[in-house]
C-alpha cells in the first residue's frame, strides 16, 4: 500500500494514501520563470512538483510508523533523492534571483548571467536526468523488494496500549505529597470557589447540581499522572466523601462508545452488554443521577469539543459537589473541559527520586554503599526527577552492578541505552505521533542543539523559517505563525517557558527526556559534535551523508601545541546535505575554506569577546553558502564582515554585536 500509494502520487495518478497537514514549499514562483529554453522551465517545474508531492508522501511514511527494515532503507533512499532534487531547485531559484536583482539595476547584458548560459542550463538538465534516474531506479526496486500493496509493513495502529486501572501499592509510590494534597483539598472543599473581582474584593459562588467541576493534571509522558491519580483516587477521605467513584481509561482514540460502557462497568463492576450509544448514554445517566460522584479520565488526547461534550451528557443530573479528573500531555485540552483547576507536574524531590532508583536498583540494599552509590546518585540527579526515567534505569542496573557499566550509563544519552531506551520511547513517542505534521519538523530540529541550551523564542522562529519549516498563508507572517508553533509546542510539553533574570528577551528550553526523543527521532540526519582538540574531526566522513543539522561543541580548555595555543578549524567537508550548522567555542577559531554545503542557518553562541571570529575570507568566500537565510555571529564583537555579504541574496537575517 505504501510503496504503490508513493508512487502512483509522485507520477501524477490519484493518490491513495494523503497526509494533508503539512504545508508544501514550492521553491518556484510563477514569476521565476524567466525567458529560458523551454525545456528547461518544464523540467524545472515537473522537478518541483515531483519534490512537493515526495514530501507529502514522507509524511505519511512517518505518521505510518514503517516497521520493516528494508521499507525504511527505501524511504531513507527516497529522502535523499529528494534532499538532491532541492539543491537543484536552489541553484536555479538563486541564480533567477540574481539575475532579477540586475535586471532591475537595468543592466542590458545577461550573458554572464549563469541562468541565460547554455551551459548552465544544460548542467540543470543533466542533474535532473540524473534525480529521475534514480527514482525510477528506486520505483524497480520496491517491485524486486516486494514492496507493492503490503500492509503489514505499515503499523498505523501499532501504538503502544498502556491501558490503565485505579489500583495502586502504597509502597511503590514515592512524593507527590504536595500535589496530593492540592488536589484533595480542592475535592473535598465541596463546590464553593474563591473569586477575586477586584483588589479587597471577593465573592463566593456556588455551583449548580448538575455541574461537573473539572481538575486537569498535566505533563510529558512518564512523570507520573496516572500515579498522582491514583493516589488521590485511593484516599480514604475521598472515597468517603463521593457516592460513586469511577476510572476509565481513555487513550489516543476517544470513542464515546466504549468509554461510555467503560464507566457503566466501572460504577456497577457488572458487565455492559449494551452496543449503541443511545441505551449506553441512558443507562450511565440512571446510574449517576443525584449521586455525588468522582470520574477519572487517564490519558486523554481528544481536542474535539463536539466528543467532549457528547461523553458529558450523561452527568447532567448529578449531585453537587461531584467532580472529574482527567491526566493529559497537551494543556490544550484542558482549556476544551474547561478544567477549573490545573496542575502541571513536574519531576520528583531529590529525596524522593533517590528513593525510587535505590528501591529498584538496590533491592537488598547491598550496594548502597558501595563504590555505586555516589554513581547512582548522579544518575538520578542526570534523571531529572522523572519517574519512568528512574524506574526504567534502576531496573536496568539491578541486573548489572559492575562499575564500568553504571559510569557508561552516566556518560551516555538515554536513547543510546539499547534495552532501557527501548521502554522508554514508545510512551514518549505517543507525544510526538501526536504532533501535526507541520509541527513534527519544528520539534525534530531542537535535537540540532545540545541539551539544556536556552532557545531565544525569536532566534528559534528564525530558523524555523530558513529551514523552510514555516510557510506563509496570506493572513499572517511567517514569524507570526512560528510564534503560534512554539506556543503549540509548549502547551503539549515539547517546550517549557524559561524566564532569564534581568532579560526581556523570552527563551524557552527542551526537558532532557524530550530532547533524546527528538535525537532519537532525526537519527543520522542531526548531529551534535563535542570536541577536545583543534578540530572536529570526523564530521567529513562519508558516514555522514545523510546529515542535515550539525552543531559543534569546542572543549572550554584551549588546546595547545608546542606551548602555542592553536585555533580550532572547522573543517565540514563532503557531500551531505547540510543544512544548518551551530557553532559553540570559548577560543579563537577559525573556519576553513572547505566548508562545502548549502548551508541556509549559521549560528554561534558562547563566543567570548577576547577572542575573535574570523569568517571573512572563509565562510562567507565559499559558493556553496549563497544560500545562507541566517548568519547569526552576534555573541562576537570583533566580527569582520566585508563585500562578501553582499552574494547572499537569501539572506533574511543577519545578528551582529
Amino acid at each position: 500500500m505504501m510503496s504503490s500509494s508513493l508512487f502512483s502520487y509522485i507520477f501524477g495518478m490519484k493518490p491513495r494514501i494523503l497526509s494533508p497537514a503539512l504545508p508544501q514549499q514550492s521553491y518556484l514562483s510563477s514569476a521565476e520563470l524567466p525567458s529560458l529554453t523551454d525545456h528547461v522551465n518544464e523540467e524545472v517545474a515537473k522537478l518541483d512538483r515531483t519534490v512537493r508531492r515526495i514530501t507529502v508522501v514522507l509524511v505519511d511514511a512517518d505518521e505510518r510508523e514503517i516497521a520493516d527494515e528494508t521499507m525504511k532503507l527505501w524511504i531513507s533512499e527516497l529522502k535523499q533523492v529528494t534532499w538532491e532534487a532541492e539543491g537543484i531547485l536552489e541553484d536555479y531559484s538563486y541564480e533567477l534571483l540574481c539575475s532579477t536583482t540586475v535586471q532591475e539595476e537595468k543592466v542590458t547584458d545577461y550573458t554572464d548571467f549563469p541562468v541565460n548560459n547554455p551551459s548552465f542550463q544544460q548542467n540543470i538538465l543533466d542533474r535532473i536526468s540524473k534525480v529521475r534516474k534514480f527514482l525510477d531506479e528506486i520505483c524497480r526496486d520496491r517491485v524486486d523488494l516486494g514492496l507493492i500493496d503490503q500492509e503489514g509493513l505499515c503499523r498505523k495502529e501499532s501504538r503502544i496500549s498502556r491501558c490503565t486501572s485505579s489500583l495502586l501499592d502504597p509502597l511503590e509510590v514515592y512524593g507527590r505529597e504536595d500535589e496530593k494534597k492540592l488536589i484533595i483539598s480542592s475535592l473535598l472543599d465541596g463546590c464553593l470557589t474563591f473569586k477575586k473581582r477586584r483588589l479587597k474584593e471577593h465573592e463566593y459562588e456556588t455551583c449548580k447540581a448538575g455541574a461537573v467541576r473539572l481538575i486537569s493534571i498535566v505533563a510529558m509522558g512518564g512523570m507520573g499522572k496516572t500515579t498522582l491519580a491514583r493516589l488521590v483516587y485511593n484516599d480514604a477521605r475521598v472515597q468517603n466523601h463521593f457516592d460513586i467513584q469511577a476510572w476509565v481509561w481513555v487513550s489516543e482514540v476517544f470513542d464515546e462508545v466504549r468509554l461510555t460502557k467503560a464507566a457503566i462497568e466501572s460504577v456497577t463492576t457488572k458487565p455492559c452488554d449494551l452496543t449503541e450509544l443511545e441505551p449506553l448514554q441512558r443507562q450511565l445517566h440512571k446510574e449517576v443521577k443525584g449521586k455525588k460522584i468522582l470520574l477519572v479520565f487517564d490519558d486523554v488526547w481528544n481536542e474535539d469539543t463536539i466528543k467532549w461534550e457528547t461523553m458529558k451528557r450523561p452527568f447532567s443530573a448529578v449531585a453537587t459537589g461531584s467532580h472529574m479528573i482527567i491526566t493529559t500531555r497537551n494543556e490544550n485540552v484542558s482549556t476544551i473541559v474547561q478544567a477549573k483547576k490545573v496542575i502541571h507536574l513536574g519531576g520528583l524531590q531529590k529525596d524522593d527520586s533517590w528513593a525510587l532508583f535505590c528501591k529498584l536498583s538496590f533491592p537488598d540494599n547491598a550496594c548502597r554503599e558501595t563504590e555505586l552509590g555516589p554513581i547512582g546518585r548522579k544518575i538520578v540527579e542526570k534523571s531529572d526527577g522523572v519517574p519512568l526515567v528512574l524506574k526504567t534505569l534502576g531496573a536496568m542496573l539491578s541486573l548489572y552492578t559492575s562499575l564500568e557499566f553504571w559510569n557508561y550509563v552516566l556518560t551516555s544519552d538515554l536513547w543510546e541505552l539499547g534495552p532501557g531506551w527501548d521502554h522508554i520511547l514508545p510512551i514518549l513517542k505517543l507525544s510526538y505521533y501526536s504532533l501535526p505534521a507541520i509541527l513534527k519538523q519544528c520539534f525534530t530540529f531542537l535535537a540540532a542543539f545540545p541539551r539544556g541550551h536556552k532557545f531565544d523564542l525569536e532566534e528559534l522562529v528564525h530558523m524555523w523559517c530558513a529551514l523552510g519549516f514555516i510557510q506563509e498563508d496570506g493572513a499572517k507572517r511567517m514569524e507570526e505563525i512560528g510564534h503560534l508553533y512554539v506556543n503549540e509546542l509548549v502547551r503539549r510539553s515539547f517546550l517549557q517557558n524559561l524566564q532569564l533574570a534581568g532579560s526581556r528577551e523570552k527563551f524557552v528550553i527542551v526537558h532532557d527526556l524530550i530532547h533524546d526523543l527528538a535525537k532519537s527521532i532525526g537519527g543520522k540526519e542531526i548531529l551534535v559534535k563535542k570536541c577536545c582538540g583543534s578540530s572536529v574531526g570526523d564530521c567529513n566522513t562519508s558516514a555522514n551523508n545523510h546529515l542535515r543539522y550539525l552543531a559543534v561543541l569546542v572543549g572550554t580548555t584551549p588546546f595547545y601545541s608546542d606551548n602555542k595555543l592553536v585555533p580550532f578549524t572547522l573543517p565540514v567537508a563532503g557531500h551531505f546535505p547540510l543544512r544548518s550548522l551551530s557553532f559553540q567555542s570559548k577560543w579563537r577559531t577559525y573556519l576553513r575554506s572547505c566548508v562545502r554545503n548549502n548551508l541556509r542557518t549559521f549560528f554561534q553562541v558562547l563566543v567570548q569577546s577576547q577572542w575573535w571570529y574570523n569568517l571573512e575570507g572563509c565562510l562567507l568566500h565559499s559558493p556553496h553558502l549563497k544560500y545562507l537565510r541566517i548568519l547569526d555571529v552576534s555573541s562576537s564583537d570583533q566580527i569582520k564582515l566585508g563585500k562578501s555579504v553582499g552574494v547572499l541574496h537569501h539572506l533574511r537575517y543577519l545578528g551582529i554585536c
